[in-house]
């Protein structure tokens, strides 16, 4: 619960930073916390937006809007898929 009341907060605020508005920053709080209970490797697993990721999204927001937030998501979700069946490990 206390993840929640942070992580929340701090998804609109993301999505009000990048220019795509509040409800973005919404949607992808709730969908990356569907995301993370499924596909999560533990119970006690800790996930949530990120301060770090405003200095990537908002520029990409900017110059190629919710579709190039988009791709950078899945990208960046296929490389962690394929170095994690590589057995490499992505920090």
């Amino acid at each position: 619960m206390t993840v929640a009341v942070v992580a929340l907060p701090l998804a609109l605020a993301f999505g009000v930073t990048s220019g795509l508005g509040a409800a973005a920053g919404l949607v992808t709080a709730v969908v990356a916390g569907a995301v993370a209970a499924v596909f999560g490797g533990s119970d006690v697993q800790v996930s949530g937006p990120t301060g770090a990721m405003t200095v990537v999204l908002v520029p990409v927001a900017q110059g190629y809007g919710a579709r190039g937030v988009l791709m950078v998501g899945a990208s960046s979700s296929a490389t962690k898929c394929r170095s994690g069946t590589a057995g490499k490990p992505c920090t």
